[in-house]
C-alpha cells in the first residue's frame, strides 16, 4: 500500500474497490482485520493488502467476491481459461470428436451413391 498510517472504512473501501458497507460487513464477520474504538474504525494497510488475492491465471491482484471461499481467479474468463486448459491436457471429457470418413461404396444403396460421391469429394478437399 502507499501509506503506512491506519485507514478508515472509506479509504479501505476505495482501496478494495467495494462499498464502505461491504467493508463494515467484512469487519463484523471477522474476515477483515480492524480495530474498532466506539464509532471509529482503523484498518491497517497490511490487512487490506493481505485481503487481496493474486489471480492464478493472469497474476492480477483482485478482491474476492466471497472472501471465505478459496477463489483463485479474478474473473470468469480466467477461470474458464484454466479449466479448459486442464480439459485439453487431461483425459477427454464427454464424447470423442467426430471424424468424417467416407462410407464404403459397396455398402451404400444405389439411391444414395450420388450423396456418397459428394461426401467423398468434400472429405478429400
Amino acid at each position: 500500500m502507499k501509506h503506512d498510517k491506519p485507514m478508515n472504512a472509506d479509504e479501505a473501501a476505495a482501496a478494495l474497490g467495494v462499498h464502505r458497507e461491504t467493508v463494515f460487513r467484512w469487519i463484523r464477520a471477522g474476515t477483515l482485520a480492524a480495530r474498532v474504538e466506539g464509532h471509529r474504525v482503523e484498518i491497517a494497510p497490511a490487512a487490506v493488502e493481505a485481503f487481496t488475492r493474486i489471480c492464478s491465471h493472469c497474476g492480477k491482484r483482485f478482491v474476492p467476491r466471497r472472501p471465505t471461499t478459496g477463489t483463485a481467479f479474478c474473473s470468469l474468463p480466467c477461470r474458464w481459461a484454466v479449466e479448459n486448459a486442464k480439459r485439453r491436457t487431461g483425459r477427454p471429457m464427454g464424447r470423442p470428436p467426430i471424424t468424417r470418413t467416407a462410407p464404403d461404396p459397396a455398402a451404400v444403396p444405389a439411391r444414395l451413391k450420388a450423396a456418397v460421391e459428394l461426401i467423398r469429394r468434400n472429405v478429400k478437399a
